[in-house]
């Protein structure tokens, strides 16, 4: 038989701007026997990214393979060539590194909207593997105003003067 794959978020809520892990678990079947050849991309829901163009992939204990990031609308991640060695019951493949897009922020994954949502249909191309992703959800929350944001606003007023002062304790 083949591989199974989930995936999900490490955590399941981030500020705006932060950023979260995205794991992918191969689960082998059976008596766990050697798996090669496998492959499949990863497309993020629209408003998440990668923060970069190469994000950390780290292949765990019993597996291999080659991944390449694409960053776009949307961002995808291609992973080729992978391997579960001989009694490998499963592994995962770790990419660090995934964000929101500049200030689209999600409050409840409650009716798991699209746009935080990366399913089973984000997977695609798969070879010698099973698809068994099930919905991961990302909220992102708001962050606070910063000093910047705040002089942006009110200091840009005909007659409105602002004054900041920080104290340190």
């Amino acid at each position: 038989g083949t591989a199974t794959l989930t995936k999900a978020f490490t955590a399941g809520a981030i500020g705006d701007g932060g950023s979260t892990t995205l794991v992918f678990t191969l689960a082998n079947s059976g008596t766990n026997p050697a798996q090669s050849g496998i492959a499949f991309t990863d497309s993020l829901p629209a408003s998440l990214r990668f923060t970069s163009a190469t994000p950390t992939v780290t292949f765990g204990a019993g597996c291999a393979g080659s991944s390449v990031v694409t960053q776009g609308t949307p961002d995808t991640i291609a992973l080729s060539a992978v391997t579960m060695s001989a009694g490998t019951a499963s592994c995962t493949v770790t990419v660090t590194g995934v964000t929101n897009r500049p200030a689209q922020t999600n409050t409840s994954c409650v009716a798991n909207p699209a746009a935080f949502t990366n399913g089973s249909a984000s997977i695609s191309g798969t070879t010698n593997l099973t698809n068994g992703v099930a919905n991961s959800c990302l909220v992102v929350t708001a962050g606070a105003p910063t000093v910047a944001t705040i002089h942006q606003r009110l200091g840009r007023r005909e007659g409105v003067g602002l004054a900041l002062s920080a104290g340190l304790a």
